[in-house]
């Protein structure tokens, strides 16, 4: 199962100025080959991802319909997802699709299987972020889920260079209280806030994370994506 040094081997090199290398190499030098990625657990595929696409509603119709009771219980706008038509469910992904930034979205997927969404979503500060994500029904106990958040963690520190990053769920929701002590998440408290799903109490649980002090400044301080618009995996999504 993957691992956050999984995630720093993934992305080794990236930052760096290879142009500037290649061109002060005398002799021509061969790319490493790539490292090979091992099946997720259970499964006969890694476990791979990508941002959300406008034209991501076809795929993930079954995937909602499936998902729908479950996922009303804690998610706001779930609670009447089971019902959504296929225009509607496309308005709601072209509109996440669009969203702008600290809000974004990716897909998660293994083999041609949707195993779920992660999003950043704006939190109290400026330079805060909150994690927001779901498994797919039939994929959950998996570890997915912590992949999900490993990989937000990533981008919301490394690439987009946010300060704090919060994982808040509510008081009552047990199985997402799991989550953020597993990942090296520190207790903050609770609050309160309104309902906003059929499960919610009201009360909620706060963790964050800081930003590592030794990364170099990210998209929201630079105004440049850098390197990290071609970033690539070695793994690729079959959807």
């Amino acid at each position: 199962m993957f691992t956050h040094t999984d995630v720093d081997w993934v992305l080794s090199g990236i930052g760096s100025n290879t142009k500037t290398k290649q061109i002060e190499q005398v002799e021509p030098v061969e790319e490493p080959a790539a490292q090979e990625v091992p099946n997720w657990a259970g499964y006969e595929y890694p476990l791979a991802f990508r941002f959300l696409k406008e034209t991501d509603a076809a795929i993930l119709y079954p995937v909602m319909k499936r998902s729908g009771n479950a996922v009303k219980g804690y998610i706001e706008w779930g609670s009447d997802v089971a019902s959504w038509s296929m225009n509607d469910l496309a308005k709601w992904v072209r509109a996440c699709a669009n969203d702008d930034l600290p809000r974004c979205h990716f897909l998660f997927s293994i083999g041609t299987e949707v195993v779920g969404i992660g999003s950043l979503a704006p939190f109290k500060h400026p330079r805060d972020v909150q994690v927001a994500l779901w498994v797919a029904k039939g994929h959950q106990g998996k570890g997915i889920g912590k992949w999900i958040c490993t990989i937000l963690e990533f981008y919301a520190f490394n690439v987009f260079g946010y300060d704090q990053l919060f994982y808040n769920h509510d008081s009552s929701n047990r199985s997402s209280g799991k989550l953020p002590p597993s990942l090296g998440f520190e207790w903050v408290g609770t609050f309160d806030d309104d309902k906003h799903a059929q499960n919610e109490t009201g009360y909620w649980y706060s963790w964050k994370k800081s930003r590592p002090e030794d990364l170099p400044p990210g998209f929201i301080e630079t105004g440049e994506f850098g390197d990290w618009e071609q970033l690539r995996f070695p793994w690729v999504g079959l959807v």
